[in-house]
């Protein structure tokens, strides 16, 4: 009789190699580990990689490839000279060809409307003068107004609107007024964004900084380049282990708020079936993130706390139904119950968590059920994030 791969046991009926799914599975990345990944090194500390489709051995290489990238192409610099006003200029990329945003939509007026005007035949020249900026320009329609600079257009067309609006009622729409909160002056307010009495208060308020500056990553701490005032993280990973961080810790905030809405009062529960939908649903009590797995076989649960430690938890309704139930206690860490005996800590040597301790024929409330129920809905957070096991 031939014997499995993996685990040595006797095949049978049209068994070859494996006796399972799982022993052929496990041999495999055992090959890969051992055979397959001896001539392949991580490039950014020569270590071996111990999986074919991986390029580097760990999420940190990964991370500090593609940051020490992005940092190398931002400090490249390169010079070109600009196709419109022939001043020469230096940026960040190859394919650069104008100066500023005034040059390009000066070229998109000169090249792009003679293409098609001259090649397709797609529409006739007017050269005009634009009455934002006083400037000839070459229109393709007869009732263009203005130049194709974004300030030209949307000044006359917010123009336009002051002059119908008053025609319609008389005056300009009334505000009220403000207080500049740079220089505490009262001044009218033109819009319902009006918050500066002029520019100048804005850039003293915020700061006349010109970019690209050095800053410190919010993430990582890092010194890095910023190119804008939104640009607070050096790299795209940094951000994506930013935004989880944050979605967390919302997601902490809001379990934190409905739990605390709807478990206003200590609960009364009869059934074991009944306690598990309770625990499910507030595990934030105890100090577990997430639930890593619920099944009605021993243990019921296994829990992740915020510190990403895993626990075997068994759940009861009374802590004395696990030495009745016969289980193991090397398969499992730690017992919650809905009720205990008065002075019991530990059963078979494993530490009890429950919500009531039985005083004759009452129950009443544990001092950590109790301390979490007192607490306000802002201290609730801190206490939950805390593990208790560690």
């Amino acid at each position: 009789m031939k014997n499995c791969v993996t685990c040595e046991k006797e095949l049978t009926g049209k068994q070859v190699k494996y006796c399972s799914n799982n022993c052929a599975q496990r041999y495999r990345r055992q090959y890969e580990r051992e055979i397959l990944s001896v001539n392949k090194m991580c490039p950014v500390c020569n270590k071996s990689v111990p999986e074919l489709n991986k390029k580097y051995c760990s999420n940190t290489c990964s991370n500090k490839y593609h940051h020490n990238k992005e940092q190398k192409s931002l400090n490249r610099t390169y010079s070109f000279t600009c196709v419109i006003c022939n001043i020469s200029f230096s940026g960040t990329s190859t394919n650069f060809k104008y100066c500023s945003d005034e040059c390009r939509q000066k070229a998109k007026q000169i090249y792009g409307k003679k293409y098609y005007s001259e090649k397709r035949g797609g529409c006739k020249l007017y050269n005009k003068i634009c009455p934002i900026c006083n400037q000839v320009f070459i229109g393709n329609r007869l009732n263009q107004k203005t130049c194709n600079l974004h300030r030209c257009r949307q000044t006359y067309y917010k123009n336009r609107a002051h002059t119908n609006y008053i025609a319609r009622r008389g005056t300009l729409p009334n505000y009220g007024k403000g207080v500049c909160p740079q220089c505490g002056k009262i001044f009218q307010r033109k819009s319902g964004g009006h918050i500066y009495c002029t520019k100048k208060c804005n850039k003293r308020r915020h700061g006349n900084v010109k970019f690209p500056i050095i800053r410190k990553c919010k993430h990582c701490g890092v010194n890095f380049q910023a190119k804008r005032n939104t640009h607070i993280y050096c790299c795209m990973p940094c951000r994506y282990d930013a935004t989880r961080d944050r979605q967390r810790k919302q997601d902490v905030v809001r379990r934190t708020y409905y739990h605390n809405v709807v478990v206003s009062s200590y609960p009364h529960l009869t059934t074991e079936k009944q306690f598990h939908r309770w625990f499910n649903n507030s595990i934030y009590f105890f100090g577990f993130s997430k639930l890593e797995k619920t099944s009605p076989d021993f243990p019921d649960v296994i829990a992740v706390t915020y510190d990403g430690k895993q626990v075997r938890i068994e759940l009861e309704y009374n802590a004395k139904n696990f030495i009745q139930h016969k289980h193991d206690p090397d398969q499992c860490d730690l017992i919650i119950s809905y009720y205990k005996e008065q002075g019991v800590k530990e059963i078979a040597g494993l530490p009890v968590l429950s919500l009531y301790e039985k005083i004759g024929e009452d129950l009443k409330p544990t001092k950590y059920f109790q301390e979490i129920f007192k607490k306000s809905q802002e201290m609730l957070e801190s206490i939950v994030k805390v593990s208790i096991y560690s």
